[in-house]
């Protein structure tokens, strides 16, 4: 009876073992998510000693928006002397681990050559990998590259198939990017019902100044060549992406504060 007694007791501890262990186990990813929280608030209110040092813990413990939001302090000098070296290492890292945000950010830094040597064909790579991964301002940014020919050769079908990819997740100026591609895009038929609804819809979130502003006269002028069904066909598609889409959409700012 007591060895029974004991072997019973020895189950039940085991099985008491196993499930904190477990517990333990799946705890990890919310402590680390609870750190992270609270080094992106310091960051958000400048207290930048505390950020750093927590997203570096972090960072080291393989948490890959961590891992980003130390490269970004590096590349930025945010609270630290500026190192674009440190910073690539963390973008790497974190772009390894298919965090689009750094994907991002490593076509950029290629596009502009700042840290690397300018390669627009690779920052081309870059931004197609983080818009496959459905990250809003590298749609954008891809469509933009191959609308231009920047890094790749031009194919307007495309362009106008990832600007409406970004547009449809709330990226504002990926609607001017429709609007644009369906005005006068190699390969892609021209549409003025679509150019002046896609122009229309965009212009609540074009910023002041000269882009706005061509955006309305290219609007105004693609309007006076239009019949009257034509406009009405035009309110259609508006009324409808809206129907679809709401009306949020917004400059994408993506996950963090993006590289400038």
């Amino acid at each position: 009876m007591i060895f029974r007694s004991s072997g019973a007791r020895m189950h039940v501890l085991a099985r008491i073992a196993a499930i904190a262990c477990i517990a333990a186990w799946f705890s990890v990813p919310a402590r680390a998510e609870t750190e992270y929280d609270r080094a992106l608030a310091a960051y958000d209110n400048r207290h930048y000693a505390e950020a750093f040092a927590s997203f570096t813990e972090l960072a080291k413990s393989g948490h890959a928006a961590a891992q980003y939001q130390l490269a970004l302090m590096n590349h930025q000098g945010d609270g630290v002397s500026a190192d674009i070296r440190e910073g690539l290492k963390w973008y790497r890292r974190a772009a390894d681990q298919g965090y689009a945000p750094a994907i991002y950010s490593l076509g950029l830094l290629s596009n502009q050559g700042f840290g690397v040597k300018a390669n627009p064909i690779e920052a081309v790579k870059h931004f197609k990998r983080a818009a496959e991964l459905d990250y809003p301002q590298a749609q954008f940014t891809y469509a933009y590259m191959l609308q231009i020919g920047r890094g790749t050769p031009k194919d307007g079908p495309a362009a106008l198939r990832w600007f409406t990819r970004a547009s449809e997740q709330g990226h504002g100026m990926a609607l001017f990017g429709v609007g644009l591609c369906n005005r006068q895009c190699p390969g892609v038929t021209p549409s003025k019902v679509n150019t002046h609804a896609f122009l229309g819809l965009a212009l609540p979130f074009l910023q002041e100044g000269v882009m706005k502003n061509s955006a309305t006269k290219m609007r105004e002028k693609t309007a006076s060549t239009m019949t009257p069904g034509e406009l009405h066909e035009s309110e259609r598609v508006a009324a409808d992406w809206q129907l679809r889409h709401g009306t949020t959409a917004q400059a994408a700012k993506g996950e963090q504060k993006q590289v400038e």
